[in-house]
This record gives structure tokens, sequence and C-alpha cells, in this order.
């Protein structure tokens, strides 16, 4: 289909040089002025591991396959536990595809190979996305493409794409060796090669076809190799935070800011970005048909809330002027501190399904943070379970309006007397950006009109606050004062 560059970068790992002892089955992973402990590689034991992998095609151990193992255990620890974290948040989406379409459970392993699990992965080609489409390719299975969405970085999206281009290629070749080779590099030169070698199979033919699409079936053995035995090598999945773990999605009808939100939520942008990759430019478009909204469980009902509120006039100014909105979480905010653990000890006819329905947790989440070898529970056994602390809510009534640090609240009778000062010692202008706004008047827009964005307000309240009278009419344009909500 294309070249994706990861191939390339991850051949600059494997080749480079190893520190070896003995038989070459320890290898010493020390950096210069590290001292990093030696790490075992058992070169006999990987071969056999390798070779019983029960995967869809002919598996091979090969000095390639062996190098890129290496780069995956050896050479590149800290990317291959981050990857191994991902697969909590990307495995289940290509599995319950894969499984509704009948395809093979191990074609999740390519997208390890094509992107790292990085939905929004991009190579020198242009080829973007968990499973690396070029445009024309993208839109020919059906993904929009456009200024302000990329379903090319939609997890669900691309995954239904990719299958059904990896469907059409089995189909062609009735090989999944060869149907992988081909989602590499295109058709064209898995059928010069098989042309030229006079065989549909792939390690006859390999050496027919371009460098990068040769060593591509080799990197996805090495790929299911890294998932399925990395504790061999003492690599643990470095999981992204609950925020990315327990989400929730809805559907957005309006143009919807990613500023906003993250005023509704109280989440920084980089979060709402990483959930919700296919939006390049930092919004939500119109969509008559909806456009999903991913965010994490604890603050949906929050979001929720909101959608709510603006109903029947999405353009409604609830005026947060005052919210703060972070590009990336500070530093001294912890993610893990908004939820909490539990323990839960198995019943005797308690299961899998039963328990996720029960907390509202997905299964695969209990299996990983149990470390689960297999989907079997016993009674008696303690389970560990990770729950939001609260549940964010929305509302823009005036006692829910936060008063930065160190500035007392108004007392509440200054907050209905609209006293110039207060004995608190909060100046007359702190009180008033603290209880008002300005809002701009629409043409054609009414006083009662805004009442009923801002219903706190009266009639009177607008006409005293702004000095108007028959002589002295609001104009559109104007800038009104109004009470805050």
């Amino acid at each position: 289909m294309r070249s994706t560059g990861f191939l390339a970068i991850l051949l600059c790992f494997i080749c480079m040089p190893l520190f070896v002892k003995g038989e070459g089955n320890i290898i010493n992973n020390t950096d210069k002025g590290t001292t990093d402990p030696v790490i075992e590689f058992n070169i006999d034991t990987i071969q056999k591991k390798v070779l019983s992998m029960n995967l869809s095609m002919n598996v091979r151990y090969t000095t390639i396959v062996e190098a890129y193992i290496k780069g995956y255990v050896i050479r590149n620890r800290p990317k291959s536990q981050k990857i191994l974290g991902k697969t909590l948040l990307y495995f289940p989406i290509f599995e319950e595809k894969l499984k509704k379409r009948g395809l093979p459970n191990d074609l999740k392993y390519l997208a390890v190979v094509e992107s790292a699990l990085n939905p929004t992965a991009l190579s020198r080609v242009g080829a973007k996305g968990l499973w690396q489409f070029m445009p024309e390719t993208g839109r020919d299975y059906g993904l929009e493409i456009s200024d302000f969405i990329d379903e090319r970085c939609d997890p669900y999206d691309a995954t239904d794409a990719a299958i059904s281009y990896l469907e059409r290629l089995h189909e062609k070749y009735d090989d999944w060796a060869l149907a992988i080779a081909a989602y590499n590099s295109g058709p064209g030169r898995v059928n010069r090669a098989i042309k030229r070698a006079r065989s549909k199979n792939f390690w006859k033919l390999s050496r027919f076809l371009p460098k990068e699409t040769r060593n591509y079936v080799p990197a996805f053995i090495a790929a299911a190799y890294l998932i399925e035995h990395h504790e061999t090598h003492q690599l643990e999945p470095e999981y992204p935070p609950f925020d990315f773990q327990l989400t929730e999605s809805t559907m957005v009808y309006h143009t919807l800011s990613f500023y906003t939100v993250a005023q509704v939520t109280g989440l920084a942008l980089d979060i709402i970005r990483e959930l919700n990759p296919k939006y390049t430019d930092d919004f939500v478009p119109q969509s008559i048909h909806g456009s999903k909204m991913v965010l994490p469980s604890r603050v949906m009902t929050a979001f929720k809330d909101y959608l709510t509120m603006i109903k029947p006039d999405p353009g409604m100014d609830l005026s947060m002027d005052g919210v703060p909105v972070y590009a990336t979480t500070p530093i001294d905010v912890d993610l893990q501190s908004f939820y909490t653990k539990s323990i839960y000890t198995v019943g005797e006819d308690d299961d899998l399904d039963e328990l996720s329905q029960l907390f509202k947790c997905p299964k695969h989440c209990l299996v990983a943070w149990n470390g689960l070898q297999n989907r079997e529970l016993v009674r008696g056994q303690d389970l560990i379970l990770y729950q939001p602390k609260e549940f964010k809510r929305f509302s823009m009534r005036r006692d829910d309006v936060k008063v930065p640090a160190g500035i007392p609240a108004p007392g509440l009778k200054s907050l209905h007397s609209g006293l110039a000062h207060t004995t608190s010692g909060i100046s007359s202008q702190q009180v008033d950006n603290m209880l008002y706004l300005f809002y701009e008047l629409k043409m054609g827009e009414s006083l009662q009109e805004v009442l009923i964005k801002y219903p706190n307000n009266t009639i009177q309240d607008l006409i005293k606050l702004n000095n108007l009278s028959p002589e002295n009419p609001p104009l559109a344009g104007t800038k009104i004062k109004v009470r805050k909500l």
C-alpha cells in the first residue's frame, strides 16, 4: 500500500552493535555511562517460542526475525513497554472487529508494526494513523479526510478500513503472509515477485521484494512475539492514565471548540486531543449525522449537562471567561488521584462479563489490572478495581463559580445588593468581574431573548445596569451588562 518509514526506524535499532557474553545467549544492555542490568537472550528458547506461536501464516525464525525481537526486548525497552501499555486501549477494538468479520485475531499485531500503536503517527511519505493509510487509499475505503477531520486517526473507523483492505488482499492471494506483504508495498510488487519466483510461498519469493517489504513479515512475527512473550524478558506494560482507560463517548451535532470542552470538564487540551485524534484543528465541526466525542467517564456527565443546557441554541454564550484552560496537564496534577482503588472478592457464580457490567468497567481493564492469564475467575479471588472518586457535574449557578485563591467570596448580602465594596477587602472591580459580564446584542435580538440566555436577570435589571430608556435603546452590537448565571 505504501512505505511507512517505521520499519526503517526500527532497523536502525537492530543494526546497532551488541555486547555479547558467552555463546551469544546473554546480552549486556549497558549504554555508555549507565549500569543497566544484563538481560538474558536465550536464542534457543526464543526460537522455540517463536515457532510455537499459533499465527495465521507459516512462521519461520530467521536472522531478521531475531534482530527485530532484539530491537523490542533489548535495545528499545522503554518504547516496547509503552506499546504493551497501549494494547489495553486499542487491541479490544481490533479484536472485536476482527471477530465480527471472521478474520484471524493475530492481524491486530500489524498495527504494532505500522504505527507502534500511535493513532496520529505520520510517515515520511504521508501515511497516517494506527494503520498508516495514504490519503487516496483511505478515501477508497470510506475514510473522511478533510481540513477538519482525518478518520485515518480514528481507531474505530481506520480499523474498519484496514480490515476491509486486508480482507480484499487475502481474497486475492489466499495467503496471509502475502496479504500482509501487499498491505505494505501494494499488490503490484507482490504480483511481480510471485511471477519471478514462480511461487506463492512468501519465504521463497521474498528476495524479489523491496527490502522493507521483505522485512515486513519478519517484523510482524517479532511484534507478535513481543505481545505474547514479553514477560520472558521482564517487560512490564506501561499503561496510560485511567483517564484514557475509563472513557465514554457521546454524539455532538454542532460546532464545538476543544477550548470550551476543556472549560466544561476541567481537562487539559492534550487529553481531549489524544482521546479525539481525528479532529485536526481543536474543534468538532457541525454535522447533521453527529460526530463522536470521547472523554473520561468521570467528566462525561458534566459534558452532557452542558450539551443539554445549550439546546436548542448551540451558540449560547455561557461566559466561562474566568475558567482556566491548560494546554497540557499541570505537573502538580496527578491524574491517578481522581480514581480510587478497591478490592472485590469473587463470588461463586461471578464472571468477568457480569462484573464488567456491575462496575461499569471494561472487561479488558479488569484483566490487565489483575494480570489475569486466563479469563476464568475463582471463588474467593480478590480483584483490584479502579473507579472515579466522583463524577463531575456542570452548572452555571452563581454558587458554583470559583473564586480565585486568596480572594474571599463576597457575602450573600453583597451579592444581591450590588454594593461597590465589602468588608472582606475585595475591590469593586473584583466584585464586578465575579458577578457580571458583557453580552453583545445580535441583529434583531430583543432584551426578552437575552433573558432566556441569562434567566437570573430581569428587564428592570438590564435597564438599570445599562442606563437604558426609550431615548437610549440598545442597538445591535451594543455590549450590555448582565448578571452572570
